[in-house]
């Protein structure tokens, strides 16, 4: 005569699975439902009062997932989401290990850059977006040597004609600017000539 608890351990061997797997899968499932297991302990791995800075745990009783930060005695300090919380140790359960510390190894290799160093083009950006461009730009330009260089605003409301001036007045790179000869733009480009 074979029992309900037979039938699945049957099919369980009859697939390949063992016994031990079989029960390890329904332990899941009624830790899912929310049973409570007086039959069966599951072994859970705690965190230890040595350390383990770094382990990704879980918060019982708060279903919330983080990284242990800091152990002080009996309490953990676990970063939730950028949060900082204190709980017990005996209310973490582990998801995974410490992660292996990540190293960063950083490669600059300088190019030349491609194209004319000898203008910009912002027409179409805001007042902000042009003036970081265009100090950008003339960073670039003495590191190539440049010494005269040519800014296109357009002509529009003449709202970044007046704010590359205002600019460029004070600016310690610039030796003088001037409006672009009209074979070159007219009103709607800044002649720029950079110190020696």
């Amino acid at each position: 005569m074979t029992t309900v608890a037979d039938k699945p351990g049957q099919r369980a061997r009859q697939r390949g699975v063992s016994l031990i797997e079989t029960m390890v899968a329904a332990v899941v499932l009624l830790v899912g439902c929310g049973a409570t297991m007086s039959l069966f302990s599951v072994a859970v791995a705690q965190i230890s009062s040595q350390g383990d800075v770094g382990t990704r745990v879980t918060v019982e009783g708060l279903g919330l997932e983080g990284t242990v930060v800091e152990v002080r005695g009996k309490q953990a300090e676990v970063d939730v989401r950028g949060k900082r919380m204190r709980a017990a140790l005996r209310d973490l359960r582990v998801i995974s290990g410490p992660s292996a510390k990540a190293t960063v190894r950083v490669h600059v290799d300088l190019q030349p850059r491609q194209g004319s160093l000898s203008e910009i083009n912002v027409i179409g950006c805001t007042v902000d977006e042009a003036v970081t461009r265009v100090e950008k730009f003339l960073d670039e330009s003495m590191t190539g040597d440049q010494q005269v260089i040519r800014i296109i605003h357009g002509h529009g409301t003449g709202q970044l004609r007046r704010a590359v001036a205002e600019f460029l007045k004070n600016h310690p790179l610039v030796a003088k600017y001037e409006t672009a000869p009209e074979n070159q733009g007219g009103g709607g480009a800044t002649i720029v000539h950079l110190k020696d």
